[in-house]
């Protein structure tokens, strides 16, 4: 699990080098778009957590 967190984050560190090469070319939406994929795949994981820690909780709540 630890090596798939570490390659998601290789990857979009390698997405964020990409796009602000891009950009300096002159393609400023297309590196907006790289920009914002990277961001949804650092973000993901994250916001996943989040919902395990807090959602969990909440749903079980409801289940009683």
């Amino acid at each position: 699990m630890a090596f798939i967190g570490l390659l998601i984050g290789l990857l979009a560190t390698c997405l964020s080098a990409i796009a602000e090469r891009i950009k300096s070319r002159g393609l400023d939406r297309t590196a907006e778009a790289m920009g914002v994929v990277a961001f949804i795949l650092i973000a993901a994981p994250i916001y996943g957590f989040l919902f395990l820690l807090l959602g969990a909780p909440i749903i079980d709540l409801f289940n009683n």
